[in-house]
């Protein structure tokens, strides 16, 4: 398993969304882990600690857009 993001980290004012286009991405949150597979979406809310980890390769669109 490859991490994409090693550590856990937090995006404060935003949410950061993951739609995944091919692949298998795990997304591991303080409040539990996600699966995504090809056609997912999933948005970590701000304030929640989470990293991102990818077994093999993946193509995921990621979307970090300040919070209005």
């Amino acid at each position: 398993m490859r991490d994409i993001a090693k550590d856990f980290h937090v995006h404060e004012q935003s949410p950061e969304c993951f739609f995944v286009l091919s692949g298998l991405v795990h997304i591991d949150t303080e409040e539990g882990n996600v699966s995504l597979s090809p056609g997912q979406f999933f948005q970590v809310r701000p304030g929640l600690k989470h990293r991102v980890r990818v077994k093999g390769e993946a193509t995921l669109l990621v979307f970090d857009a300040l919070a209005a």
